[in-house]
């Protein structure tokens, strides 16, 4: 059963990554009115999926709280960095606020499973990975590449894994979050 779930996680931090991607960059390439207009019925679906991947990940934090805490130090750290920038953002954190409150009233899980200190850590992580591309990303120089990348918060994790404050699989679910949300941005699967 743990194999399953671990590879449950795996494969929903990976669609998650897409996902985010996606919904991002759908709010991102609208800017006239017409083409707002246009995008109406597929907004609903965006808003919808991102609820629905927002729930899928709030069961996660239930059945594994550190593969959870890798998506809670993600979407503090997001929050915190003003990223977040359309309904379907607000929707999905709603989803998933509310199943984190259910799991606490319902007396499924504690505060301290969902590990504060490292998710305050990994998403300080997020902010770091923020803060270079913001400072570095449009230089021609090898930190201006590596930002690309996100590389801190996948460094703090590293370091949280290392020091057995995560699991292994909780490790790979933010490496895989993180590639699918960087093949999306490159539309490497949709060609």
């Amino acid at each position: 059963m743990e194999f399953w779930l671990d590879a449950l996680s795996i494969l929903v931090f990976a669609l998650v990554g897409v996902a985010t991607k996606l919904v991002d960059d759908f709010y991102d390439e609208q800017t006239t009115l017409k083409q707002k207009t246009a995008a109406k019925k597929k907004e609903r679906f965006y808003q919808i999926f991102s609820i629905i991947y927002a729930i899928a990940v709030g069961l996660l934090l239930i059945l594994r709280p550190d593969v959870g805490a890798i998506f809670l130090a993600i979407f503090f750290g997001v929050l915190i960095a003003h990223k977040v920038d359309n309904k379907a953002f607000y929707y999905s954190a709603i989803a998933f606020i509310l199943v984190l409150l259910a799991s606490l009233a319902l007396g499924i899980q504690s505060l301290y499973s969902f590990r504060i200190v490292l998710i305050v850590f990994l998403a300080v992580g997020e902010l770091g990975d923020e803060f270079l591309r913001h400072k570095f990303l449009k230089t021609k120089s090898l930190i201006g590449k590596i930002s690309e990348y996100y590389p801190v918060m996948k460094l703090f994790g590293l370091a949280a894994f290392l020091l057995g404050r995560i699991s292994l699989t909780a490790f790979l679910c933010l490496l895989v979050f993180d590639a699918g949300y960087y093949l999306a941005s490159k539309k490497f699967f949709l060609k």
